[in-house]
């Protein structure tokens, strides 16, 4: 298995089908500033549907649209 540094996602790494995500999308090769980027977003998306107390495996597109939305409000960096 293509090694991913579990601590920077912690809420990832906690998300059985998450992990198994981002593990296959490792496994089967993409760079890893790649699986760095799915790791930021998928992380940032299942600490937003824990604010909202969706289940993440549910969202629908409002939930999608809200996160998105959260998105664009943040300062940017």
């Amino acid at each position: 298995m293509a090694p991913i540094p579990w601590g920077k996602f912690p809420t990832l790494a906690e998300h059985q089908l998450a992990r198994r995500w981002l593990q296959f999308m490792a496994n089967i090769g993409r760079a890893s500033n790649t699986i760095d980027a799915y790791g930021r977003a998928v992380e940032d998306h299942l600490r937003f549907c824990a604010v909202e107390g969706t289940d993440p495996v549910l969202a629908g597109a409002d939930t999608v649209a809200a996160w998105i939305g959260d998105m664009l409000d943040r300062p940017r960096q």
